[in-house]
This record gives C-alpha cells, structure tokens and sequence, in this order.
C-alpha cells in the first residue's frame, strides 16, 4: 500500500509541504526498507533513496546532517547497505566530503558526520576505506 501508484504519489505530495514533512515520510520510508527488501527496492525505484541523498548537495547544513544520518541509518541493514554501495553512494559521500564539505562553512559540522559514518561502516560491514 505504502508504495503503490497512489500511495507513492500521496507521499510525494505531502513532502512538498517543507522539510519536516519531508523528514517524517523519509523516516517511515527508511523504517520500513529496514525491515522489507521489497520496500527497500519500492524505495530506490520509485526515487526516495535518491531524494534523501539530493540533500548532501543543500546549502543547508541541518539538511546534509540529517542526509547522512538516513544514510547511516539505511546502512544498519545488510541488505540496504549492499544497495547503497552499489549505488556508489559511500564513494559519492567521500567525493562530496572532498570537494564541498571540506570548503564550505559547514565542514566543522558536516565532516565529523561523514567519518562517523565511515567508522561505522568499517565496523558493522567490515569495509576497507
């Protein structure tokens, strides 16, 4: 139901109403790719796994925190950590990390972030960095 042509549609909808709403439906959508590889592959096919991810390129510095964290929070699950990687996402962030998120003013921010997130990798995946 969550991912069907209305209900996808209804989603899409109402993140448009500002970020916070965004951010709820993300959470529901990220719950439940955590807990269904058939909502994680509704998720990535129908465009929200690339939504949360647009928000590493905002200028807003609480919208790059809160895309990091859905993605540390996506990679809890083996099999979405797997999609993310073969995405290229983690070599998308660590590109980002060295081209804006060193240069902007946000880096005090944003770079504690992005190698919390490479350690847990390293940990939970056992990735070599």
């Amino acid at each position: 139901i969550l991912f069907s042509d209305q209900g996808v549609k209804l989603l899409k909808e109402v993140m448009e109403k500002s970020d916070t709403v965004r951010y709820r439906v993300f959470d529901v959508i990220i719950d439940a790719s955590l807990v269904s590889g058939q909502a994680l592959e509704c998720a990535q096919t129908k465009g929200f796994i690339t939504k949360i991810l647009e928000d590493l390129e905002s200028t807003d510095v609480l919208l790059q925190l809160t895309a990091l964290e859905n993605v540390s929070r996506l990679s809890d699950s083996p099999t979405a950590y797997t999609t993310l990687r073969n995405l290229g996402i983690f070599k998308g962030i660590g590109a980002w990390l060295g081209v804006s998120g060193r240069s902007s003013g946000n880096a005090s921010y944003t770079v504690p972030s992005v190698i919390k997130l490479f350690a847990k990798l390293t940990q939970k995946h056992n990735v070599d960095l």
